[in-house]
């Protein structure tokens, strides 16, 4: 049998409407069959197909030349305005995204970082019921996304479907029937790993990045339809108005400037109050040993209390969880050098020892327990000391240190926040001691309040306060830190002298000096601010103490209390988002390379989408006069599996150069197989 090469013509006019470039393409084969005929376009169309096909092809421009422009009189095809918009709208869902993105990271990332944790869901707002929420999450899940991506995929895989397989470059090589045929019905993004190894099989740049494109727009796909979700939160609603106990004792206004003494029964402790009390003390100052108190302070340095009891609000029902125009105080130090005139140490008793000392004609006295011998005879060289005037409403926070003999002061003054505070020498009755002379200086300070009202807000047992409005002037009040010091003994770890002081110095005390020589110093602000907050603290705890007795009263007052009603609103997760945007970035800037590299295509100028319909129109009329092809519709499904991956086609333009509308489909590869009837097939 002669041995033939040869060329199957294409259905290349399926559709009338197509202008005259349009083309189908494979690589010619040689066979040892009878060569078939090839059948031009008028053969094998409808009359009504000839006749839309003449009318269409009176205004075509001319393929050899590819004239610019259109013939006399003709107006622009829907084939062409298809096209623009095709890819105007890819331009769009490749710019948008770009823009989403950019716009997003401007507006959030600008925030620190704990605000825009990607992978965390950030809120979008609403205060919507269960219904609502689950509606919108639906209509953005399954309808708003889907839709999007549909849009998209439209343009997407319409552009990619002409310009992956196409005529353009006439060089091409023929690419297997099965890579082809996922391509023309692939019209979505997928999963499909089957399909996506059968793209990339074909180790053709252009197949390999419609992979990418499906894949990309899979992810899109999927990412979009979960950008958005919803939860629930607990929002405050309308307030009614409540009755609390107000933090005060009505009888203390007579004793001591309003706080008289712990031990006192006006506070009508028990003795199981009183180890309360203790316990507090110990616990409190320990804690000032070892960590300063400004981060229990206010940003302005004061202590900032509501002035309602801590029972009244533990009273109020569990689903009330903001409370407002709640009274509160103020409370902060005021202080300033001392600059003391005398200073003595005087045993009284065996285990009580009071320093006495005058600063501006104001007598301050700290009892302390234990006994002049532990300073006489002490190891420590450094002793720090809280005294109390009469009323103690005015606190000394001192240091002293013993010298022996010595009468003058190792320096003039030691600077502070508080101005030059002055070293004052004084001596002693110790005459056979080391601290026959002892240097003392030190600041005297006032704790002030002002009153207002703050809003108190529930979280799990706790209340946290927010929204203060402190307005009245500031009131000098008196410390219960005295009644604490003479009452229930106090030992700093590692210190000489008890009493608070030391407790109160200790954590404001910083190292400075190189290894070889060292020294501590004191910040006298952090020791102002650890004795308000502890005087602060105790107030607090005696008088909710006292007043969680039935027998103690106090006025009641009257605040706004709104409970929580669970609502919910919209949520999405940036990262999510980020990720749906940028593989929308990437199908868009594929699909875009693909047009530009086939912009002087025929098929993608005409707008010929490689369709399931029209791949199997091709080739049907290409193969239809073949027999050998033919005999593939009695082989197994492997069979012509095998025949789909191994037969190579592609389109090319005919030596027409398209002046009739005429392409060709070759088929490329030459290759045999035992078929059923035991003859060797062609396929």
């Amino acid at each position: 049998m002669m041995e033939s090469s040869t060329t199957y013509s294409s259905l290349a006019k399926t559709d009338p409407a197509i202008s005259a470039h349009e083309v189908s393409q494979v690589s010619s084969i040689k066979t040892n069959s009878p060569a078939p005929e090839i059948l031009p376009y008028s053969e094998y169309s409808s009359d009504w197909e000839k006749n839309q096909g003449r009318q269409h092809h009176e205004g075509v421009r001319s393929g050899s030349e590819h004239e610019k422009g259109h013939t006399a009189g003709e107006h622009e095809s829907p084939r062409e305005r298809h096209h623009i918009f095709s890819i105007t709208f890819l331009v769009l869902t490749l710019i948008i995204p770009l823009v989403a993105l950019i716009a997003w990271a401007a507006s959030v990332l600008r925030k620190t970082s704990t605000d825009h944790a990607l992978f965390t869901s950030a809120a979008i707002g609403g205060q919507l019921t269960q219904f609502q929420a689950k509606a919108i999450d639906f209509v953005s899940g399954a309808i708003f996304a889907p839709v999007i991506i549909a849009c998209a995929n439209l343009c997407w895989f319409g552009l990619a479907r002409t310009t992956v397989f196409n005529d353009q470059p006439a060089s091409q090589q023929p690419v297997s029937l099965s890579a082809v045929t996922e391509m023309s019905i692939t019209a979505a993004g997928s999963y499909d790993m089957l399909k996506i190894f059968t793209l990339i099989r074909t180790a053709r740049i252009r197949f390999i990045l419609f992979g990418v494109l499906v894949l990309a727009s899979a992810l899109a796909s999927t990412l979009f339809a979960n950008v958005i979700a919803y939860e629930a939160y607990s929002s405050i609603g309308s307030a009614s108005p409540v009755s609390l106990r107000l933090l005060s004792l009505p009888s203390l206004k007579e004793v001591n400037g309003g706080v008289g003494d712990v031990g006192s029964a006006i506070y009508g402790f028990d003795t199981s109050d009183q180890a309360k009390l203790a316990l507090q003390y110990n616990s409190l100052l320990t804690g000032l040993n070892y960590q300063i108190a400004s981060s229990q302070l206010s940003t302005d340095a004061s202590y900032v209390q509501h002035n309602v009891t801590t029972q009244s609000l533990n009273n109020l029902n569990e689903s009330i969880v903001q409370v407002t125009d709640i009274p509160a105080y103020k409370l902060s130090v005021q202080c300033e050098p001392a600059n003391l005139t005398t200073f003595s140490i005087i045993q009284q008793g065996g285990y009580s020892v009071s320093i006495a000392f005058f600063n501006k004609g104001v007598l301050y006295n700290s009892r302390l327990y234990g006994q002049t011998d532990q300073i006489n005879s002490g190891y420590n060289e450094d002793y720090y000391l809280a005294g109390f005037s009469i009323n103690a409403s005015s606190i000394f926070l001192g240091q002293f240190i013993g010298g022996g003999g010595i009468m003058t002061p190792s320096t003039n003054f030691t600077a502070s926040d508080y101005g030059n505070i002055p070293h004052n020498n004084f001596k002693t009755t110790w005459t056979n001691s080391t601290k026959s002379t002892l240097e003392v200086w030190g600041i005297t300070c006032n704790i002030n309040r002002r009153l207002g009202s703050t809003t108190l807000t529930r979280s799990g047992n706790s209340w946290t306060q927010t929204n203060d409005d402190i307005v009245d002037q500031p009131t000098q009040i008196s410390s219960l830190l005295s009644s604490f010091q003479t009452r229930y003994s106090y030992h700093a770890p590692g210190a000489t002298l008890s009493g608070m002081g030391a407790a109160f110095a200790n954590s404001a005390l910083t190292v400075r000096g190189t290894s070889n020589n060292t020294k501590m110093y004191l910040n006298w602000t952090q020791y102002a601010q650890n004795m308000l907050y502890a005087s602060a603290s105790l107030q607090n705890t005696v008088l909710n103490l006292a007043l969680s007795n039935s027998s103690n009263t106090s006025p009641e007052v009257t605040a706004q209390a709104a409970a929580s009603d669970l609502v919910y609103r919209m949520t999405y997760v940036p990262g999510i988002l980020i990720l749906a945007l940028v593989a929308m970035i990437v199908a868009g800037t594929i699909v875009l390379g693909l047009s530009i590299y086939s912009r002087e295509s025929w098929a993608l100028r005409t707008g010929r989408i490689l369709e399931p319909v029209r791949l199997v129109m091709d080739c049907v009329v290409a193969f239809k006069t073949s027999h050998d092809v033919a005999e593939a519709g009695r082989w197994s499904a492997t069979d012509v599996r095998h025949l789909a991956r191994d037969l190579k086609i592609g389109y090319s333009a005919d030596a027409s150069g398209f002046s009739h509308g005429d392409g060709m489909l070759r088929r490329g590869t030459t290759l045999q197989r035992q078929g059923y009837n035991g003859a060797p097939v062609l396929y």
